[in-house]
């Protein structure tokens, strides 16, 4: 493996790192907002709850 092979394997997963760093809280959210809109309490149990 010469340093040219090197260098873009690890340009490549520092940027595939940078980039999971940064869609993964994004990612994370819509996972979160789509679980709730799937499973939505009733409302009459949500004014209980707060």
């Amino acid at each position: 493996m010469n340093i040219n092979e090197f260098l873009i394997v690890a340009f490549f997963f520092t940027g595939l790192g940078i980039a999971i760093c940064l869609l993964a809280p994004i990612g994370f959210r819509l996972m979160k907002a789509l679980y709730l809109f799937a499973f939505k309490h009733p409302k009459h149990l949500k004014k209980t709850k707060f």
